[in-house]
């Protein structure tokens, strides 16, 4: 059988535009492409950058007796649920057998819960003053100038990370007992100073994101 020459080229013709279609990818749903029309790269979305670690000072006061560590870490997941912060969360606090720092997993650094304010770069520096003082709580910002003396203390049991009076472990709200606390304003005197009785019901918790 003899085909003619126009039958051969038509031929030709066909084959290549087939292999021609069939090698463009541009139209290939599962052909992923990383550029734009300009051949720039793709960018990542804003909500894909790294997240903070987050600490505050509870909005509520407490008496010594905060149901012992556990307890305490309850309270700190409490507040961060009401004020809708997700995540987990402890309470900076120390007991006779159990440092502060110790209980707090290094996840520096740590921000306010705005995730603008640092106020912890590594985890070392829990052990030394806060960069500026610790002014928001679960629900953001509070207003210092509404805020007495007395509302500005904060229970901790722990003076540069050592254990000292600590409410019997913090289950205890004896006026005969004394428990160790720091100043939420004074950033060299954030994580303890001084003691007071456990039966006052003004002092408040720092809660750490772990």
């Amino acid at each position: 059988m003899h085909l003619s020459p126009k039958l051969i080229l038509v031929s030709l013709f066909a084959l290549l535009l087939f292999f021609a279609c069939s090698g463009d990818s541009s139209n290939d749903p599962q052909v992923e492409h990383s550029s734009d029309a300009g051949g720039s790269p793709s960018v990542p979305s804003p909500d894909a950058r790294p997240q903070h670690s987050r600490m505050f000072v509870t909005s509520t006061q407490y008496t010594g007796n905060l149901g012992g560590l556990a307890g305490a870490d309850a309270l700190c997941q409490g507040a961060a649920l009401a004020g809708s912060l997700g995540g987990t969360w402890r309470a900076w606090l120390s007991t006779p057998s159990v440092n502060a720092i110790d209980r707090i997993q290094d996840v520096s650094p740590w921000y306010l819960i705005d995730r603008e304010t640092l106020v912890f770069p590594v985890h070392a520096s829990l052990r030394g003053p806060s960069l500026v003082p610790i002014g928001q709580n679960e629900y953001g910002p509070f207003d210092w100038e509404t805020m007495g003396f007395g509302d500005r203390v904060v229970r901790t049991g722990s003076q540069s990370g050592i254990a000292d009076d600590t409410c019997s472990g913090f289950t205890s709200a004896s006026g005969d007992e004394y428990g160790t606390y720091g100043w939420l304003d004074e950033p060299d005197e954030w994580g303890g100073v001084q003691s007071g009785r456990c039966d006052s019901s003004n002092a408040r918790l720092y809660c750490f994101e772990q």
